[in-house]
């Protein structure tokens, strides 16, 4: 009984954290109680309303990076999400799955891995254990379960090389609005 009480207080407590995390105008309000949690969250961040996190303090966000709204993020196995990368709308980022072979159907963490410069366009998922290097692309709609290469560009299920990207990115991503998605 005990157990499953210590279990509930925590799903209650990551419900309030959500709620107050999504209440909270703008960018900079947003970073800073993420990083009250025990995030580390880079300068300029943008994000954006309705980010879900399924534990909250297992995430390494970069400088004039960008979650947008409705991204859910289960940070469970730890994310890392590197310098100006953009997650685009109502994308996915899992971190546990299950052992399919375990008889006790057992949960498996495995750390995501997202580097600068990157860009992920909208409702991509990206499944535990992926490493996205800097500068590459993930067309929308796409799912990731292994290693992108730096600058390159994949898309589709499963993601696949489409192409190389061109690697001369100087762009520096500023989406810090008070009310963005408003």
């Amino acid at each position: 009984m005990a157990g499953r009480l210590k279990v509930q207080f925590g799903l209650f407590a990551i419900f309030v954290f959500q709620v107050v995390l999504n209440c909270l105008p703008g960018s900079a309000l947003r970073a800073a109680w993420l990083r009250l949690v025990g995030n580390t969250v880079g300068a300029n961040v943008g994000l954006h309303r309705w980010l879900r996190l399924t534990w909250p303090s297992r995430m390494v966000i970069g400088d004039n990076s960008t979650i947008n709204f409705g991204v859910f993020i289960d940070s469970r196995g730890g994310v890392g999400i590197g310098a100006n990368t953009m997650i685009g709308h109502r994308c996915s980022i899992y971190t546990a799955t299950h052992d399919l072979d375990s008889g006790a159907f057992e949960t498996v963490k495995r750390p995501v891995q997202i580097g600068s410069n990157v860009v992920v366009f909208p409702h991509s998922l990206i499944m535990p254990g992926a490493t996205i290097d800097d500068g590459a692309v993930i067309l929308p709609g796409s799912v990731v379960a292994g290693k992108v290469e730096a600058n390159q560009i994949f898309g589709g299920v499963p993601a696949k090389y489409i192409r190389d990207r061109n690697p001369a990115q100087h762009y520096k991503l500023d989406y810090t609005f008070w009310f963005p998605n408003s």
